[in-house]
């Protein structure tokens, strides 16, 4: 099926269905997007402390470090 069709398709439903049915396709569209928000926010974050590591501003640790740091329930220092 094309996606021109599967729009079509979907209209139709969407024309037809219920109150519960749409509450619930608009709660899977919300999701949809407010995921795509976080995945976008996660990106530019892991993207901000690369370039802060990269600039010699981050803070790197040792395996053994962090094994240590993980057995006695510490968090990292941040620079």
């Amino acid at each position: 099926m094309s996606t021109t069709e599967l729009k079509v398709k979907l209209h139709e439903k969407i024309e037809q269905g219920d109150e519960r049915l749409l509450k619930m396709l608009y709660a899977l569209i919300q999701e949809y997007y407010d995921t795509e928000a976080i995945d976008d926010a996660r990106k530019r974050l892991i993207t901000a402390e690369r370039e802060r590591y990269l600039r010699g501003e981050g803070v790197s640790y040792s395996w053994e470090d962090v094994k240590k740091m993980a057995k006695n329930h510490q968090k990292p220092n941040r620079a």
